[in-house]
């Protein structure tokens, strides 16, 4: 769970901080995207701890609503809540910390 909310705090984190004029790194947008892209793998790479479900924490709820739905389980769709609350729950601290 705390991965969950570690690695959804630093997608959006970065997310925000590399879209906002004041905050951002650099102008240039290839800079942007490799910034955005660097911080979507260290946030796959952080909570992307094995589970046995899904194999993998997939840091955003709408992915892990559609992992879910696609590979409909029972014990999927028990877990599940806890991939998508916790994705926004990380969301959130991120948003309020920025």
């Amino acid at each position: 769970m705390l991965t969950e909310i570690t690695g959804s705090f630093i997608l959006v984190f970065m997310y925000l901080l590399s879209t906002k004029e004041s905050t951002k790194f650099s102008k240039d947008q290839v800079m942007q995207t490799i910034v955005l892209a660097g911080s979507y793998l260290v946030a796959m790479t952080f909570a992307g701890s094995y589970v046995e479900i899904t194999n993998i924490s997939p840091v955003n709820p709408a992915i892990a609503l559609t992992m879910t739905i696609v590979n409909s389980t029972q014990s999927g769709w028990r877990s599940s809540w806890i991939f998508c609350a916790f994705g926004f729950a990380g969301s959130l601290v991120a948003f309020l910390f920025f």
